[in-house]
């Protein structure tokens, strides 16, 4: 019997890798560059969007940090690294 191929590359449906494993470099951030990120977000939130900055953490490395207390409302998040982070 003829193992069952994917249109798209002709491949054995096994072997072919699903997207979302691919590799995704993640930034480093050390504590200290968090610590000014955060600072400046919660200006940005208490002076409504007037001063400080939003939080840009996307494609961040933050696993296993204790953020439980951090107010990180319209933080950008997105594709970060999230794994055991204490919210």
């Amino acid at each position: 019997m003829a193992k069952k191929t994917n249109k798209r590359n002709d491949q054995p449906k096994e072997k072919q890798k699903p997207d979302f494993h691919t590799q995704v470099k993640y930034r480093k951030i050390s504590i200290d560059e968090l610590k000014q990120i955060y600072k400046d977000h919660i200006k940005w939130i208490k002076t409504k969007r007037k001063e400080g900055k939003r939080a840009d953490l996307h494609l961040s490395n933050l696993k296993g940090l204790k953020l439980k207390k951090a107010v990180l409302a319209y933080a950008d998040l997105q594709q970060s690294n999230l794994f055991r982070v204490n919210l």
